[in-house]
């Protein structure tokens, strides 16, 4: 792939449409006495950020609560997580009524590209400016998360768990940082 020149998250959906039979309202993301907003809700794509690329430097951020609903938490934002040499741009949004999920990874040689929608992975490679389409094979939620929660009961002691503790402790940092950053328009350094 070459150094890394650009990438891009986008994860977009619409809460309403989340549990049809309850009010949306009343779900913890949408709730701050319950932990909720985007980005605590959406902290994932900063769990890949850290798995694909180690720890930002810094994050800068805006967003806030773009819908007219009355919710008091933030349902968009824009971060940006800066490395030494390149810049992840991370969108969320549980107020887009088009669902998305998409990751963008830009290198001097390469490219690739992934959808959720089509569960497709396109690897673009700029010497040849050949694309090639690699098709994932198909996992549904519950046997995803089957699987997780296998992986960590069989590793809960191991130096791999110690890992995945210390990586959700930073995907934290990450997220309180973004919110500091909207709250004083600043990038905040991650220490």
């Amino acid at each position: 792939m070459g150094n890394i020149t650009n990438v891009v998250i986008n994860v977009a959906s619409y809460i309403p449409y989340w549990h049809p039979y309850e009010n949306y309202k009343e779900l913890y993301a949408c709730r701050k006495d319950l932990g909720g907003g985007v980005l605590l809700t959406e902290i994932h794509e900063f769990d890949l950020c850290i798995w694909y690329f180690g720890k930002p430097k810094s994050v800068t951020c805006v967003g806030g609560t773009y819908s007219n609903v009355g919710l008091d938490v933030e349902d968009t934002i824009h971060a940006t997580l800066n490395y030494e040499n390149f810049s992840v741009q991370v969108n969320l949004t549980f107020w887009q009524k088009k669902a998305e999920r998409t990751i963008f990874i830009a290198g001097e040689n390469k490219s690739s590209s992934w959808n959720q929608e089509e569960n497709k992975l396109q690897i673009y490679d700029h010497t040849n400016q050949s694309p090639t389409i690699q098709m994932q094979e198909d996992i549904n939620t519950d046997l995803m998360f089957d699987l997780q929660v296998k992986d960590i009961l069989s590793s809960s002691n191991s130096d791999k768990s110690k890992a995945n503790i210390l990586n959700s402790n930073l995907s934290l940092s990450i997220v309180l940082a973004a919110k500091q950053s909207m709250e004083e328009n600043r990038a905040v350094n991650l220490l």
